[in-house]
């Protein structure tokens, strides 16, 4: 029963409801003695079964002077907390549709060789909205003058770091 109490805790119920609801299930109806069997502190097993009842998953009769308590039928609980949770997973979706995802901002990549690096950097260029920061290699420069020729003509702040002289690129105000 230990993966039935697990999974109570799981769907968000305490350690003792989920012992409470697991020894209800096993000896039905019950008064206080439940906390004997689920192994909750005497000072807590009614604050325990009082919000359980509260809550819909147990049932309480007064019999005499004493309280009878038992688990209503595992088939509405599970009915009750799939409701619950399928709320909470429409209303979780509904305010993740209304955040605005942040731009990804990408320091540095990994790319397996040599053509994705000059395809990334052409990319880069391409969907730059205000400003690029390149830092390659003046061979690199070669093989993509004609995208930052194009950045540059699009007002994109273009900014090369080049390991070496980067011929024909002159600096620009």
């Amino acid at each position: 029963m230990e993966s039935a109490e697990r999974l109570l805790r799981n769907l968000g119920f305490s350690t003792y409801e989920a012992r409470a609801i697991v020894a209800l299930a096993r000896k039905h109806p019950a008064n206080g003695e439940v906390g004997k069997l689920a192994g909750i502190p005497s000072s807590k097993v009614y604050s325990v079964l009082e919000g359980l009842k509260n809550g819909g998953f147990i049932v309480a009769e007064s019999v005499g002077a004493t309280i009878r308590y038992e688990s209503v039928p595992i088939g509405e609980i599970a009915a009750k907390l799939r409701s619950a949770h399928d709320g909470a997973v429409e209303t979780l979706e509904a305010e993740f549709s209304r955040i605005a995802p942040l731009s990804a901002l990408e320091l540095s990549w990994n790319v397996p060789d040599y053509t994705s690096v000059i395809d990334r950097m052409r990319r880069v260029l391409s969907e730059a909205r205000s400003s690029a920061m390149l830092s390659i290699w003046p061979e690199e420069v070669a093989a993509i003058y004609s995208d930052i020729e194009a950045a540059l003509a699009r007002s994109i702040r273009v900014v090369v770091a080049s390991f070496g002289p980067a011929e024909g690129l002159a600096p620009r105000r």
